[in-house]
């Protein structure tokens, strides 16, 4: 561990936002000997609060500032209130990942990007034989105080409150404009990736994918030894021809993946590379892409009826991920989209969906929009819910076709988290 604790006596913490991480990062200053004190905008339940002996909920006020430490949970952005006056009034601001990164020790592989995280974390990890923790799963501050290997999925939100998280073994997959509700601008998101391999040294390992401009111009500010995985040329870990080669050999078929489209050949390949330079065999990692089935929510075959597939790409919540989900279909496909807008502009979208959807079924807080962006390229309904969706989406459908949710926007106008809003899609289509 880094021995930061050992700077802090008798600390008094303040940890902000009650999520998952919050909670998480709460217990960990419990167990560090801090006296915690948790603020939170919702109401809390009983059982969310067991351990935590102080906290406010319903909004925040100034007693959450009589702290030695603020500690933010990954959601809270640096314009909430509490947080400029906390900085103010010169009181210490970190995340949780943060938090967590200085009471760990050992082997980090961490990831990021706009797409493909979550699956490229749970395939690392399992590459290594640990659990994925961070943006998916299980809270690195779970897993803190100790020492050991880490599969961490990284957000821009978490990565923003990074000040010295210095991963072994970094990955960025891609970046597309997204969370622009959150971070002021484009460039914003894009430095937030970039904190990844900040504090990185030539003793660690950047993976960066060639593909991408903006992930490729990377390599020019890293410190660390860089490696490339690619899709169209020859790199550390690339697809020639219908193989997966990593460090000059073959390592796989592309048929051999259980996940389909080339948006996945690519996390294999990032996944691959990351678990190379973290010390993992050849053999182990091709026994790891061959039995993976990929995760709930992201393009999952959820059955199919009279020769229409349903899918359920929940996760996909912005244009970037769409795209690729679109990319996996060869033939016609009706899309479900719409949510809460996240500040993305969807127009980057019309060639794609002029290609590939047949129509489009449109719900949620941004239905409108959808509506003005795409209905001069393909039919598009509105419904009122996921029943109501679900079954225009089958009327539409011709023999041959896929139903696909893509939602391209957050969930928070109708659902708790994208896992509800997709299972809510998985049963609507089960009642078919």
């Amino acid at each position: 561990m880094s021995g930061f604790w050992k700077s802090w006596p008798c600390l008094r913490a303040t940890v902000v936002g009650g999520g998952t991480a919050g909670l998480a990062a709460a217990r960990l200053l419990s167990r560090l000997g801090a006296k915690v004190f948790l603020s939170d905008r919702a109401r809390l339940s009983a059982s969310a609060l067991s351990g935590i002996r102080e906290h406010e909920a319903g909004g925040h006020t100034l007693r959450a500032l009589s702290a030695d430490l603020l500690v933010l949970s990954p959601g809270v952005p640096p314009s909430n209130w509490l947080v400029r006056r906390a900085k103010d009034n010169g009181i210490p601001v970190m995340g949780e990942l943060e938090l967590a990164w200085r009471n760990i020790s050992g082997l980090v592989v961490a990831i990021t990007g706009t797409n493909g995280k979550s699956t490229v974390t749970e395939m690392v990890a399992r590459m290594l034989g640990v659990r994925a923790s961070g943006n998916v799963g299980l809270p690195l501050s779970s897993l803190a105080p100790g020492r050991g290997v880490f599969a961490v999925e990284c957000s821009s939100f978490q990565l923003a409150q990074s000040d010295a998280f210095r991963p072994g073994v970094a990955v960025i997959l891609n970046i597309d404009a997204d969370h622009l509700d959150w971070h002021p601008d484009l460039e914003d998101y894009r430095a937030s990736k970039a904190r990844i391999f900040a504090n990185q040294t030539p003793e660690d390992h950047l993976v960066l994918n060639a593909d991408d401009p903006v992930v490729r111009a990377f390599a020019e500010m890293a410190r660390s030894r860089v490696h490339f995985f690619s899709l169209r040329e020859e790199a550390d870990a690339f697809l020639s021809g219908e193989d997966l080669v990593l460090g000059g050999e073959r390592l796989m078929s592309r048929r051999e993946l259980r996940v389909v489209g080339l948006h996945n050949v690519a996390n294999a390949l990032s996944a691959a590379l990351a678990g190379r330079l973290a010390g993992v065999p050849v053999d182990r990692i091709r026994e790891v892409l061959t039995g993976f089935e990929g995760l709930p929510h992201r393009v999952q075959f959820v059955r199919e009826l009279r020769r229409v597939r349903f899918y359920d790409d929940s996760k996909g919540t912005n244009p970037h991920a769409v795209l690729a989900a679109l990319s996996g279909f060869e033939g016609n496909v009706v899309l479900i989209m719409g949510g809460l807008d996240k500040g993305v502009d969807f127009r980057g979208m019309r060639d794609v969906v002029a290609e590939k959807a047949r129509a489009i079924v449109a719900m949620g807080a941004c239905r409108e929009n959808l509506r003005e962006t795409f209905s001069d390229l393909v039919e598009v309904v509105l419904a009122e819910s996921m029943e109501e969706a679900v079954n225009l989406a089958f009327k539409m459908a011709r023999p041959g076709d896929a139903v696909l949710l893509s939602p391209a926007c957050a969930s928070f106008d109708m659902y708790r988290n994208y896992k509800e809003r997709g299972e809510d899609f998985q049963n609507a289509v089960r009642r078919l």
